[in-house]
């Protein structure tokens, strides 16, 4: 392609993306969940290179899991999006703009438990993009899209129980997402 013919598609591709941020699509809320991973993978590496404690050997292997499972994830998710047509996003610049959770360099001083408890929240923010764009891949009758992401949800929740469990916490404490649904009630 020439640089015109480049400058011409990403123009285009920057309007449908535009587009589908104020009429929300299945793409769309799969943008925030790939920024979301991105984002969560690369804090999980940070807690495992400071991680201290006791249960330091469990912890680690649990979250070096976690790493290989999210990248797995985020390039399936991104193979069905492809699928579909739609747009990803590619650079640093856009998963900051898209992602939902926040980084904090002094984790590193925080004990296993709080780090995990922060794994949890995170896990519970992205599931919150996951199950909207299960509704909306439903809705705009991408299939195959609805099936990888409803797989999707199934790690997050799997993940999640195992995260309580190693807190010794009930499934739904330390989730302000479960208390804020509630509170819709």
């Amino acid at each position: 392609m020439t640089t015109a013919e480049i400058e011409t598609a990403y123009a285009a591709e920057q309007k449908q993306v535009d587009h589908d941020h104020h009429v929300p699509s299945a793409g769309a809320m799969c943008g925030h969940i790939i920024a979301n991973n991105v984002v969560l993978a690369t804090k999980i590496q940070q807690m495992r290179w400071t991680l201290t404690g006791a249960a330091q050997a469990a912890d680690e292997k649990l979250l070096w899991q976690f790493t290989k499972d999210l990248t797995r994830q985020r390039d399936s998710l991104i193979s069905a999006l492809l699928d579909e047509g739609e747009n990803i996003p590619t650079t640093t610049a856009e998963f900051t703009q898209y992602t939902m959770l926040k980084e904090d360099p002094r984790i590193k001083y925080a004990t296993a438990d709080q780090m995990m408890a922060l794994v949890v929240e995170d896990l519970d923010t992205s599931m919150m993009f996951i199950t909207r764009a299960i509704a909306l891949a439903e809705q705009e009758e991408k299939r195959p899209l609805a099936l990888e992401l409803t797989h999707l949800l199934g790690w997050y929740q799997h993940s999640l129980r195992q995260l309580q469990d190693r807190l010794g916490r009930p499934l739904t404490a330390g989730r302000p997402l479960l208390a804020e649904d509630d509170d819709d009630d």
